[in-house]
């Protein structure tokens, strides 16, 4: 019986990673990170000593891995090379790079155990401690408990005013009292109630958007696969010619509608292009956006590289482009890099020695600037975005800054991806699952253009209206509806501030109707 305390910490630790989409699938369950967490926290409860409440936590994170983010050993080999076994050893990292936060509260739960208020109080206070320290401990991808709860989509009425923040709160303060249940044989009604009636809330019918625009758009998926791509970068030749006909053809496939704006993903374009050439002469303008251009009247937004030669080793930014039919271009700079893919920490001086070993990973310069493109479609409609790459749609805290900085709210969002380091694994579904939320904490519907998949529409609300197949050569065609006076969110403004506060009165409300002491 002795194993089973090793082999189900594991366990748990599968079941929160069922809360996202699994190998390959779309297959999830809300319960999961509910009943994931029950058991970690069972099993901090009963450790007694710092050592075991960390090899808890690592066995619980082993199994978050291994369901989670199995392909991570994958993405090594595709994007870096490393051969088997050394990309299971090397993945096997990411165990603290994954889940950082959960090593620090047990740290914490250890240390203040004896210290903890009355047992009516503690895991309302267990659960905000979870929270915050989840919100202040860097991951290298953002999963939250309560993101499970997309399932429930468009049926997500509080998240524009509390953004997924809250639904974290209520899954970790649901996975206290069933311990709570389990250990005492009662429970806090108080909780209970609470989340009872917060996923009552869920089902209030939003306020539908009656005052719409709309755009033609075509998403370009080329499905380029990594060598072609590599190649392509490098400029020989023919990837290069593969890599520009394909997109060009895709971009210039006759329709019935007039197209206003064509998208391709993350780095679709393989060369570098530098500032002037965007800004200052469009004689410079590489031929296949001319012909773009000259054959369908489109506006076109893609990602590539821009050239930066003001600093000795970062040269280079990861950037989406977007370039008018009237011949004026726009760039925005990705913020946030992809650790160990886009920047290594602390390694200026070495990038040459690091990519003659590993040339595949790139090392990007940084920006902490955004950018809100606009134009005017064929039919005269204007319309404005932000977009954001890849990574950075796990990232609320980015978005709410990039939407904050403009004095107009953007009427819709692009997200730009490559994906195409995965293989067939469950990271395009897991990556689009977590990029859901972003549409619906403010309430803005959403593009996404992938190389390899997924592509796809989304809604304010969380539904998909359409999507591509992975792995597929394809184009997304659709009208395209956004709304025309769009407002600011409650979540946009004050981000995690409401679901504190919405925890603070929690345990107000413990104290006053409970009528406990509240230290023991």
């Amino acid at each position: 019986m002795k194993i089973l305390y090793f082999i189900l910490p594991v366990f748990f630790g599968s079941l929160y990673a069922a809360g996202f989409p699994l190998f390959g699938t779309k297959v999830s369950f809300i319960a999961g990170p509910i009943l994931g967490f029950t058991g970690l926290f069972y099993y901090l409860d009963r450790s007694r000593t710092l050592k075991e409440s960390l090899f808890y936590s690592l066995l619980y994170s082993l199994g978050f891995y291994l369901t989670g983010f199995y392909w991570v050993p994958n993405t090594l080999t595709e994007f870096g090379n490393i051969p088997f076994p050394l990309n299971h050893v090397l993945g096997l990292n990411a165990l603290f790079l994954i889940s950082p936060h959960i090593f620090i509260f047990a740290t914490l739960l250890h240390i203040f155990k004896k210290k903890i208020i009355n047992q009516n109080l503690q895991y309302t206070i267990k659960t905000l401690s979870f929270l915050i320290i989840q919100y202040i401990t860097p991951q290298l991808f953002s999963a939250y408990p309560g993101h499970a709860w997309m399932k429930l989509a468009p049926n997500l009425y509080p998240a524009p005013y509390f953004g997924e923040y809250i639904f974290s709160f209520i899954s970790i303060l649901v996975s206290f009292e069933l311990l709570h249940l389990y250990r005492e044989k009662t429970f806090n009604y108080v909780n209970v109630l609470v989340a009872f009636l917060f996923f009552l809330s869920c089902f209030i019918p939003a306020k539908k958007i009656n005052n719409k625009d709309s755009i033609n758009i075509r998403v370009a998926q080329a499905n380029i696969g990594n060598n072609a791509k590599l190649s392509a970068e490098k400029g020989l030749p023919n990837s290069v010619h593969k890599v520009l006909r394909t997109y060009q053809d895709l971009s210039t496939k006759k329709t019935e509608k007039k197209i206003d704006l064509i998208i391709w993903p993350e780095t679709a374009y393989p060369y570098s292009l530098a500032p002037f050439v965007l800004e200052k002469d469009y004689q410079f303008m590489p031929r296949v956006f001319k012909d773009i251009h000259q054959r369908m009247n489109a506006d076109i937004f893609l990602g590539g590289y821009l050239q930066d030669r003001k600093s000795k080793y970062h040269q280079t930014f990861n950037s989406a482009f977007f370039i008018h039919k009237n011949k004026n271009t726009k760039v925005y700079n990705k913020n946030k890099l992809l650790p160990f893919g886009e920047s290594l920490p602390f390694t200026e001086g070495i990038n040459n020695a690091i990519h003659s070993i590993i040339p595949s990973i790139s090392f990007f310069s940084k920006s902490n600037s955004s950018t809100l493109f606009s134009s005017v479609s064929n039919t005269g409609t204007p319309y404005r975005f932000v977009g954001f790459i890849c990574y950075e749609a796990l990232s609320p805290s980015l978005l709410r800054k990039h939407i904050n900085l403009h004095s107009k709210m953007p009427q819709f969002l692009i997200n730009l991806t490559n994906d195409s380091w995965y293989g067939e694994t469950s990271e395009p579904e897991q990556h689009l699952f977590l990029s859901k939320w972003r549409s619906v904490e403010f309430n803005l519907p959403m593009i996404r253009s992938a190389n390899t998949g997924i592509s796809t529409i989304i809604t304010n609300d969380g539904r998909e209206l359409s999507r591509t197949g992975i792995n597929k050569i394809e184009t997304l065609d659709a009208i395209f509806e956004f709304p025309k006076k769009p407002k600011k969110t409650f979540f946009l403004t004050w981000g995690i501030l409401p679901t504190i506060l919405f925890g603070l009165s929690v345990l107000i409300f413990n104290i006053i109707l409970l009528r406990k002491p509240f230290f023991k």
